[in-house]
């Protein structure tokens, strides 16, 4: 792992706030500690799943529409509801928002 890569990951770990980073088809492909424990998971166990399955509806539609011009948009943020494993809901303010490589091309 280089050096860069430790700082980034040191990052997202000490900050209070739950983050993940999803994919194009909106699977978690890494979640800090934060956000796992805030829906019932560990990292390991959150990591692969469908970030649609802890949404509501309102959080669905932004993720949906923010991911068909993820290349042009910039972070849009929206209060909305999450799902706990135990079924209990968590409300967040949920901020998408894309990660672009050098090329300016997104994930």
């Amino acid at each position: 792992m280089k050096n860069s890569d430790i700082k980034y990951n040191q990052i997202i770990e000490m900050v209070h706030e739950g983050i993940w980073l999803i994919d194009r088809e909106f699977r978690i492909v890494q979640a800090n500690t934060n956000i796992a424990r805030m829906l019932g998971y560990t990292e390991k166990e959150i990591t692969g799943m469908s970030v649609l399955d802890f949404l509501d509806e309102k959080g669905r539609a932004l993720l949906e529409k923010k991911s068909k011009n993820f290349n042009k948009s910039a972070a849009r943020q929206q209060e909305c509801i999450l799902f706990h494993e135990d079924g209990y809901t968590v409300r967040v303010n949920l901020i998408v928002s894309p990660i672009f490589k050098d090329s300016g091309t997104c994930d």
